[in-house]
């Protein structure tokens, strides 16, 4: 693989450690959206996170490069 799936991209900015978001979008018994936001400025890189609920845990299960605001 050539990029961190969880991320969504090759390399890390140090900001990005320092600097995290989580915003929720929306969420129901079993689904929940997700904008997390890492890093600040012109480091800023947002994406969006969907969650589902599996025997009572919450898993991700899809993460995509966001470009709302």
């Amino acid at each position: 693989m050539d990029n961190d799936y969880f991320i969504q991209a090759q390399d890390y900015l140090d900001s990005w450690i320092k600097y995290i978001a989580v915003i929720p979008i929306s969420e129901s018994a079993k689904r929940a959206q997700l904008r997390v936001q890492l890093g600040e400025g012109g480091e800023l890189y947002k994406l969006r996170v969907i969650a589902v609920k599996e025997g009572g845990e919450w898993k991700i299960d899809m993460v995509s490069v966001s470009s709302s605001p």
